[in-house]
């Protein structure tokens, strides 16, 4: 998750962003929003920042359907 989240500074060295490191960068983008609003999104951002869960758990059905209204939403 950081590795993909550095790739949006041009100025980063290793690698250049791809479709796959854009995706991801947006859907993070609308995890942020989304953990704002919703405390299932925060209580899951927290824990994959603390380490305590996968970052596939921003994956789960019941997160990735909330991040996406969400994102509708906001709109």
């Amino acid at each position: 998750m950081a590795t993909g989240e550095d790739y949006r500074y041009p100025e980063t060295e290793g690698g250049r962003r791809n479709a796959v490191t854009r995706l991801m960068n947006r859907y993070m983008d609308q995890v942020m929003y989304a953990a704002n609003r919703d405390s299932q999104v925060y209580t899951t951002f927290f824990e994959v920042g603390q380490l305590l869960k996968p970052v596939t758990a921003f994956f789960q059905p019941g997160i990735m359907m909330k991040v996406l209204m969400r994102s509708i939403q906001r709109k």
